[in-house]
């Protein structure tokens, strides 16, 4: 069962950071497990992804008083310890999961950490389309979506989702979350 987290980024400066943390050479093996998708280099997504937010801006206004506005989404992917796949279908599972989730509609950056005692993705999307410009809005169901997707996509490799039906088992399953979601 693979675990989802996600983190709003709400500035430039927080963006900047997350980047930098998530291509880290020693999480990523000398950042051969890093990729991204819409992105000329992943070294410049910061660069490309403030871009893509500014044209949108330019071409159809201001949609918020800059308040709260969300920049980027970053999503933590963790695989549990005993899951049967190298780093590099780790990698690939969460490559899969946000061409789906994000209709290949949004820059990203992927990285496959493997300093912990399991293996996860941190991936960085931006809130801003570069295709039609559109922002990316997270509602209710997002999570729930996103999660799925995970699921099926993991299920390809072998990695069977939680079936928590009994209030019994979703007190276990939200022990193992928290104990499985690290950043």
């Amino acid at each position: 069962m693979t675990i989802t987290k996600v983190i709003q980024i709400k500035s430039e400066r927080q963006l900047e950071r997350s980047l930098a943390y998530i291509i880290d050479a020693n999480k990523t093996e000398n950042e051969t497990l890093v990729s991204g998708h819409a992105l000329n280099n992943v070294h410049n997504a910061e660069f490309e992804m403030l871009r893509t937010r500014r044209f949108a801006q330019k071409l159809k206004g201001h949609y918020s008083n800059g308040k709260d506005e969300v920049f980027a989404h970053h999503i933590i992917q963790s695989f549990p310890p005993d899951a049967k796949i190298t780093k590099e279908q780790a990698h690939e599972i969460g490559e899969k999961m946000m061409l789906q989730f994000t209709e290949g509609k949004h820059e990203f950056v992927i990285a496959t950490h493997v300093d912990k005692g399991h293996l996860h993705n941190h991936i960085i999307f931006n809130a801003t389309s570069n295709v039609d410009l559109k922002k990316f809005r997270w509602k209710k169901v997002t999570a729930s979506l996103l999660y799925k997707i995970s699921n099926d996509v993991s299920l390809e490799y072998g990695i069977e989702p939680i079936k928590s039906t009994l209030d019994s088992k979703y007190k276990a399953y939200e022990k193992y979350r928290k104990e499985m979601t690290f950043s």
